[in-house]
């Protein structure tokens, strides 16, 4: 499983796909609000690695101080699904860099408090402090170090994360799906995910819907889609929406709807339709990989 903080996987600060992530980005999110980040990367691998230390912490115990103990090798196996390459250990460092560094503005939200707020930004931190071994290769006495030493690490995360996780203001991810999942199908899936308590019922038994208003580019680039031409980018959502549905029973459908029969302007949504219970592939052998919301 998977454990983020809901403002955290709401942001628009995730940057998926091939092309090259910028360490400065501002974006409008999906109610008209902006977010940005600066300082740090954070795209895919990021976001994974926010999660899996989320679900680590809560493994953990869950601690007031907000610390969270691993080893590279159980986050490199559990990241990339094999026997973890020094290729793959970097990127993991780099990626705890990065979250160590970013400086994240919500909209909408008093970290002190917790609350909603509409009228305030908050600026903040994902990771508080990292604590990590000498890589491999450098100097250093063998005996002080320890024999592993080099491959255990701890991060802290910072409080308002823990007090937000702690008040279940958090998003539990599925984590075999989260990692066959990428680029707009995986933004598109996570907000989702964090959108879960904003379905509504259906006159069909058993379902529930969610439209998204899709009014300009800011809404497609909150998704992660970046193309300035309307059109293409409503055929990339909705073949994230179809890779999304293929992945995770919990969907039935989710689809880009016309919802303006006149000429011009034309309108559109996001449509999202879900099972009220639905469970994973492998909930016979893993109880506790059902999905929230059943």
């Amino acid at each position: 499983m998977g454990r983020v903080e809901r403002s955290l996987a709401l942001a628009p600060v995730w940057q998926v796909g091939h092309s090259a992530q910028r360490e400065r980005l501002e974006r409008v999110d999906l109610a008209g609000a902006i977010a940005a980040v600066e300082r740090g990367k954070l795209g895919e691998l990021e976001f994974d690695v926010l999660a899996w230390l989320g679900q680590q912490w809560w493994a953990q115990g869950a601690s007031a101080d907000g610390v969270v103990r691993f080893t590279w090798y159980g986050l490199g196996r559990d990241l990339f699904g094999a026997e973890p390459s020094g290729t793959h250990r970097k990127l993991a460092r780099e990626a705890i860099g990065n979250l160590r560094g970013a400086v994240v503005t919500l909209s909408g939200v008093d970290v002190h408090s917790g609350k909603l707020t509409p009228s305030l930004f908050s600026d903040v931190h994902i990771l508080r402090s990292v604590v990590r071994g000498r890589p491999r290769g450098e100097s250093g006495d063998a005996v002080v170090d320890g024999g592993q030493r080099e491959d255990t690490a701890e991060v802290r995360l910072e409080d308002w994360i823990v007090a937000q996780l702690l008040g279940d203001v958090s998003v539990v991810l599925d984590w075999q799906i989260q990692r066959e999942l990428t680029g707009v199908a995986k933004r598109l899936w996570s907000y989702l995910a964090a959108r879960e308590e904003d379905f509504d019922a259906t006159s069909w038994p058993g379902e529930r819907r969610l439209d998204v208003r899709l009014d300009d580019n800011a809404a497609f680039e909150a998704l992660g889609i970046t193309t300035k031409q309307p059109r293409n980018a409503r055929l990339r959502l909705a073949r994230a929406g179809a890779r999304v549905t293929e992945a995770d029973p919990r969907f039935v459908r989710i689809t880009v709807e016309r919802i303006d029969e006149r000429p011009r302007p034309a309108r559109y949504e996001l449509r999202a339709v879900r099972r009220l219970d639905a469970v994973t592939v492998n909930d016979a052998q893993s109880p506790q990989l059902q999905l929230r919301g059943t």
